[in-house]
């Protein structure tokens, strides 16, 4: 925590008014972030699980040089290689079914070796196929040999811009086959759950203080590269719940909505801060508080996070008031700062509560 107030710090909601005791508000909304993951298919499955058993498969630099050097075809050929042992492992005599189970373990394979080598299995993998192209190169398998002599620089930048589409081509080719032969494609996933959400209706009439709950995505990401299928992709979802809504059935609700396919798991979910403005307590603080504001304080709500949502619980639910002397615009800003004279009345209010409830 940036400041002692930071707590109290964040955006008014539309239609309240902001100022230095903008938080103080009897009602708060509070935040639910949700990750939604997009779940593998029966094949990765498999393989991540066999992965696992096997305490991890060896993923390095000398995978990526063979890839490099084989075009991508290295996990096509091998899946192809493996395919009448998975036809016996799996039970199965189709060997279309076989090879996917293969292709799947060969790609996480291989996803893994991208993982663990970074920008030096890069180079290692480009050094691969710039062997394999020049060996292509020498054996005279190049646009190049059908050159007429003294052909112009035109044409041999033409016939070389033609060996490296035919060689990008077929790695290209090899890259995409693992998910794509399977249809599956986990960005394309979640991108069909955000759109579900954007216009997702609570089904619940606004609440006389908090208003509506809302929903709204707020990240998106996926993939490893962009010549591979993605086999997993992760959105951020945050839900502002409100008072008396029940978050197993948002959940469940949630669930429904966007299918088997998708996995929701909660970051946080704490329930909305609320207390009625007809407690006694919070009236007595209202009544603290006129004179110090020259006003009638008005109860308000707000919509940013509160530790109150984390400190309610532990101490049984009492009433609760969000009372700070910060400037919410300025709550997080580099330039942050609290009033010293509200700090003054701060210490005027806390004082008088504390002895009125408390000594």
């Amino acid at each position: 925590m940036g400041a002692p107030w930071e707590a109290y710090g964040g955006t008014a909601t539309e239609g309240v008014p902001s100022g230095p005791w903008d938080a103080y508000r009897a009602p708060s909304q509070q935040g639910h972030p949700t990750k939604v993951t997009v779940t593998p298919d029966k094949y990765q499955q498999a393989a991540q699980e066999e992965d696992k058993a096997i305490g991890g498969a060896d993923a390095g630099f000398t995978r990526r040089l063979a890839h490099g050097a084989t075009l991508g075809a290295d996990t096509t050929v091998l899946a192809g290689l493996e395919t009448p042992l998975e036809m016996i492992k799996r039970g199965t005599l189709n060997p279309a079914e076989a090879y996917k189970y293969a292709k799947a373990r060969e790609d996480l394979i291989m996803n893994k070796s991208r993982e663990n080598t970074g920008l030096a299995g890069t180079l290692t993998e480009a050094l691969g196929g710039g062997i394999s192209a020049g060996g292509l190169a020498n054996a005279g398998v190049t646009a190049g040999r059908y050159l007429p002599q003294g052909a112009s620089l035109l044409q041999r930048a033409g016939a070389s811009a033609l060996d490296a589409a035919g060689i990008g081509g077929v790695s290209g080719a090899m890259e995409g086959n693992g998910l794509a032969e399977r249809g599956e494609n986990a960005v394309y996933e979640a991108a069909r759950a955000v759109a579900k959400l954007e216009h997702f209706d609570f089904g619940i009439a606004p609440h006389a203080l908090l208003g509506s709950p809302t929903l709204n995505v707020g990240t998106i990401a996926g993939g490893l590269n962009i010549n591979s299928v993605p086999d997993e992709a992760r959105i951020g979802i945050d839900i502002r719940t409100v008072a008396g809504q029940d978050h197993a059935a948002l959940h469940a609700t949630l669930a429904g909505l966007l299918g088997p396919r998708v996995e929701l798991e909660p970051i946080l979910d704490v329930g909305s801060v609320y207390t009625d403005p007809a407690d006694p307590w919070v009236a007595e603080v209202f009544e603290i508080m006129a004179p110090i504001l020259n006003l009638k304080p008005e109860p308000r709500s707000v919509s940013y996070f509160t530790d109150a949502a984390a400190l309610r619980p532990a101490y049984g639910n009492p009433p609760t008031v969000i009372l700070g002397p910060g400037e919410p615009q300025m709550a997080h800003q580099t330039d942050e700062y609290c009033v010293a004279d509200r700090i003054r009345q701060a210490v005027q209010a806390y004082g008088e509560i504390i002895g009125r409830w408390c000594l």
